[in-house]
């Protein structure tokens, strides 16, 4: 675990990174690095498969609910 002065210097120093980032992109300069790109792709990626799960999920709950219906008539 980390003191408040160790998170506090580490906080200092991506605040110098990133400033350091803005200012390039200032000049033209590229402000994502591949990581962060990859990074942001990956994520994306991993969020519409959980969606598409979620979604083909609730998809068969009402497929099921509907032949449950179907078969009552």
């Amino acid at each position: 675990m980390r003191t408040l002065g160790e998170e506090l210097e580490r906080l200092a120093g991506e605040l110098v990174a990133l400033s350091h980032r803005l200012r390039d992109g200032e000049v033209g300069e590229s402000i994502f690095t591949r990581e962060d790109v990859e990074r942001i792709v990956t994520n994306r990626v991993a969020r519409e498969h959980r969606l598409r799960r979620e979604a083909e999920q609730e998809e068969a709950a009402l497929e099921r609910e509907l032949q449950e219906l179907r078969q009552r008539r």
